[in-house]
């Protein structure tokens, strides 16, 4: 029983992690006020997209099962969408940003 116990502890220590990539989270504020509220934000790395909606505060949080490069894309309701250049790491990263100009500004 101990020897498959071990091995199970083994597979998992080897295995690939991309599963357990970080969590990307943080803040987007428009004219200085919270973005609306259920306003979609995707992030997308390396052809995989990962989608959740803005809450309240203007806060987010996606997990990320993909590290590196990465794009940020937020569609406010009613208003046009921006785009911005982010990175993902293994561990949880705060980004926050402002809406101005059509366009996000990292703060």
């Amino acid at each position: 029983m101990k020897m498959i116990i071990w091995t199970a502890v083994g597979v998992l220590l080897l295995s690939p992690h991309t599963a357990l990539a970080g969590k990307i989270y943080g803040a987007i504020q428009f004219n200085g006020k919270a973005v609306a509220k259920n306003s979609s934000i995707k992030i997308t790395c390396s052809g995989s997209s990962f989608s959740g909606a803005i809450q309240d505060y203007g806060r987010y949080s996606i997990n990320v099962s993909k590290e590196g490069p990465c794009t940020l894309s937020l569609q406010i309701k009613g208003q046009a969408s921006a785009a911005i250049q982010i990175v993902s790491y293994a561990a949880p990263t705060r980004y926050n940003f402002k809406y101005t100009a059509k366009k996000l500004v990292r703060i």
